[in-house]
C-alpha cells in the first residue's frame, strides 16, 4: 500500500518519496500549508544557501524574507 503524502508530482500523482522530484507546477492554484525556513536572527538567515526565491521567516523581526539574488 502506498503511503499518502502532500507532495504531488507534475503528472498529479502522489510521490511515494515524500519529497518533490522536480518543480511542482501549481497551475495557478493557491498553496496551502506552505512550510518555509524558520530562523532566529539575521546570522541564521545569512547562513542559508542562497537560492533565488527561497523564503525564510525570521523570528526576531517577525518578518518573511525572500532571496532575490543567488550571487
Amino acid at each position: 500500500m502506498s503511503r499518502k503524502t502532500p507532495w504531488i508530482r507534475p503528472d498529479n500523482t502522489i510521490n511515494d518519496l515524500a519529497l518533490p522530484t522536480s518543480a511542482v507546477d501549481m497551475n495557478g492554484q493557491e498553496v496551502e500549508n506552505l512550510v518555509i525556513h524558520k530562523v532566529a536572527d539575521t546570522d541564521e538567515r545569512n547562513a542559508l544557501i542562497a537560492v533565488k526565491g527561497k523564503m525564510a521567516y525570521q523570528e526576531d523581526t517577525d518578518g518573511v524574507y525572500i532571496c532575490t539574488s543567488a550571487s
